[in-house]
């Protein structure tokens, strides 16, 4: 019998203060997002970070089994503060790829999903450049990682092809649908986990997450 194919799911959270008005929509949405991850019997990892600008990288879980990353409530989730998202992301590949250098074949995961989701543009990172973000993105893309970008910031999606996030993977989604564009994420992750399938959005999906009927 074959081994299942392993996964590796990073979450990268906007905490910022502009978070606050759907901050229930969040909570909701991520709790779901992982519970649903758990349904499917398959080997995967996760890495859960927030960040703002008072800490630009909380984790909340790191290369830890989806039955210990923790679910989120509004005491471990407050918005506040402005939106480091180059330092945010520049931190958490950094810190996945050193993490992936120690392993050996047997123990590294087969595929790798860094997800991204925020509602603003960036505005207070100290460390990384927009440039050295947009090379590392394309540096990993092509060395097989996935990565998802969504924003309910019609300008930050823009700003997620700036960094080389592959269109079909970016979207945007209206602040009164934050649970179910969590729920149309959940259902391409777990179909990627399970058969590999393609991670892009359909039309569909994105007018779903938009709130257009």
């Amino acid at each position: 019998m074959s081994t299942p194919q392993s996964t590796h799911i990073t979450l990268i959270l906007d905490r910022s203060g502009s978070m606050s008005d759907i901050t229930d929509d969040i909570i909701g949405g991520v709790n779901s997002f992982f519970d649903k991850q758990r349904g499917l019997d398959l080997p995967t990892s996760v890495t859960l970070v927030q960040f703002d600008s008072q800490d630009p990288f909380e984790i909340l879980a790191e290369n830890a089994p989806l039955s210990k990353v923790p679910q989120l409530d509004r005491g471990n989730y407050q918005p506040r503060a402005s939106t480091p998202l180059l330092d945010a992301i520049g931190t958490g590949i950094h810190r996945l790829s050193a993490h992936l250098d120690m392993q050996t074949p047997e123990t590294k995961p087969d595929a790798v999903v860094f997800v991204i989701v925020t509602d603003g543009m960036e505005n207070a990172s100290r460390t990384f450049t927009r440039s050295h973000i947009t090379d590392l993105i394309k540096a990993k893309q092509d060395a097989g990682w996935q990565f998802v970008f969504l924003s309910s910031d019609l300008s930050a999606v823009r700003e997620a092809r700036d960094f080389a996030v592959r269109e079909s993977r970016s979207a945007s989604f209206s602040k009164r649908n934050v649970r179910e564009s969590m729920d149309i994420v959940s259902e391409k992750m777990m179909s990627f986990r399970e058969s590999r399938a393609d991670l892009a959005f359909s039309d569909k999906e994105r007018d779903d997450m938009e709130g257009k009927q």
